[in-house]
């Protein structure tokens, strides 16, 4: 009866057909979002699209050897339960900026595992431009070399483990806010087992909320295997112990260089960069920040022997150790401003190279220019005075974390430095071969040198006359041990300089 009374009016009528409308439009769109979803578990391949997902795992996925699963820009995985991706074959993400792909849990109370590569076959892999959420770890990698760039993670308590691994780590930013009352040990990125991973231009920010004063935290953590770090900026805090930079064993140079390294903590002991059972380390232009209530490092070095500190910042607390090196034997310090610290040094003479005064950094709210140097910090021209380590404008280097290309105009002011600002080298970091390319605005007599940071000559090529326009040499360094080298151009009315990395 009431439904008879309802249609009585055209208005209700049309009213009642809209709803209706509604109704049927409402059960045929909403089976098909559902028929969008893909379960997948077990071994997986092939290519995965956004269209045809979001991917549901409802168990651990492995692509297997001689497989290989490609994933799309926008698509979405979500894990359902404690599993992860096991990579044993090739795994390949064809995704962008702003147009990732997302891997992610469905509950967020609860973890997925991260992505595993294992083995040799599984080297050629690319993660890249992906979003990892709600993960205990991020990415682990043993016996395989896959590149790890351009990624987003905020995994529990662990980023990424290479063990005997020789990936490129690189411009990932990699978050971790660890809460849980369980004492576990947090770290942003591991390098175990005679690995040889490149780790440059990545964003780590650690931190570590368990109360427990004996339980580690590592912004970078380097077991038996050669630190080789570049231009990362490294953001360590923790209720307990602290330390930016660890370095353990390993039988092989290690290089720190260009690093932003913060670690402070609030009831144990922190060290910025801490190197045990390590030899000919080359410590250069760092910016080093160390803070808590006592007995805090900004590098400490134990049973550490020819370590090269030059150019860095070493700041403190007012209550801190700049370098402690009671059980080491440095090879050079020298050129560094060891500045707020009660004990500036411990075990090592520091010569009157090295400064003690305020650095005076912007000290702004964006820890992206928290560090930068204003006009009147002493570090600036204060550096190495060798002109192989100058600035960009071609002044004295500054102490601390600064660009490194330099240019200067020797003769001829007719000749414009922007056009002859295109030295370059490739690949950097390198293991041995290094194409060194290079723009002439006019033709003329070339010389290249290859110098290591004590200003000593390695090697001297003689490239005669050359054409204007791009010219090429191809170097090969497999007689030089790991470190930072610099690349030195000359011709009669200018020079130009390159830092490059090597890593053995």
């Amino acid at each position: 009866m009431k439904t008879e009374i309802f249609l009585q009016s055209g208005w209700n009528k049309r009213k009642t057909l809209s709803i209706l409308l509604t109704a049927i439009l409402l059960t045929a769109v909403l089976p098909a979002v559902v028929l969008a979803e893909k379960h997948v578990s077990g071994s997986v391949s092939g290519d995965w699209y956004a269209s045809e997902g979001p991917y549901i795992v409802d168990d651990t996925i492995i692509v297997e050897a001689g497989n290989s699963l490609t994933i799309h820009q926008d698509t979405q995985v979500i894990f359902t339960q404690n599993d992860s991706l096991i990579v044993y074959g090739t795994l390949y993400i064809d995704a962008t900026y702003n147009r990732e792909v997302l891997f992610r849990m469905d509950n967020p109370t609860h973890y997925w595992q991260g992505i595993y590569f294992y083995n040799a076959s599984s080297q050629n892999s690319v993660l890249k431009f992906s979003i990892l959420e709600g993960c205990t770890h991020g990415v682990i990698i043993s016996n395989s070399s896959p590149e790890i760039a351009y990624n987003s993670m905020f995994p529990l308590y662990s980023g990424i483990e290479c063990f005997n691994s020789n990936s490129n780590i690189h411009d990932n930013y990699i978050e971790i806010k660890y809460k849980n009352e369980l004492a576990i040990e947090v770290r942003g990125i591991s390098i175990i087992q005679q690995s040889s991973v490149r780790i440059y231009n990545n964003y780590i920010d650690v931190f570590n909320g368990n109360v427990e004063s004996f339980t580690n935290t590592y912004g970078v953590y380097c077991l038996d295997s050669p630190l080789y770090l570049f231009h990362n900026k490294i953001y360590t805090v923790s209720e307990g112990k602290s330390t930016g930079v660890f370095g353990w064993g390993g039988s092989k140079d290690s290089i720190v260089y260009n690093e932003i390294i913060v670690a402070s903590e609030k009831l144990s002991v922190t060290a910025a960069v801490k190197l045990i059972d390590k030899s000919l380390s080359q410590l250069i232009n760092n910016t080093i920040d160390v803070a808590g209530p006592g007995n805090d490092v900004g590098i400490m070095l134990d049973n550490a022997s020819s370590t090269i500190i030059l150019n860095n910042i070493i700041d403190g607390d007012g209550v801190s150790t700049g370098l402690n090196a009671l059980n080491a034997s440095p090879y050079l310090v020298q050129y560094n401003d060891f500045s707020n610290h009660q004990v500036q040094s411990l075990g090592w003479n520091l010569d009157d190279t090295n400064i003690f005064g305020d650095p005076m950094f912007w000290g702004s709210a964006s820890p992206d220019s928290f560090y930068f140097l204003r006009p009147q910090s002493p570090c600036i021209d204060a550096g190495h005075p060798d002109p192989i380590f100058n600035d960009p404008d071609g002044t004295r280097n500054d102490m601390g974390a600064h660009p490194f290309e330099f240019i200067t105009s020797v003769s001829n002011p007719a000749i414009n430095p922007v056009d002859f600002t295109n030295l370059n080298c490739y690949p950097n970091p390198a293991n041995s071969q290094v194409m060194i390319s290079f723009s002439l605005p006019q033709p003329g007599a070339v010389s290249l040198k290859i110098v290591d940071p004590l200003g000593r000559l390695v090697d001297s090529i003689q490239m005669g006359y050359c054409p204007e326009g791009i010219n090429r040499f191809k170097w090969d360094g497999q007689n030089a041990t790991s470190g930072i080298y610099f690349i030195q151009l000359h011709t009669p009315y200018m020079h130009q300089g390159k830092k490059l990395a090597l890593i053995k």
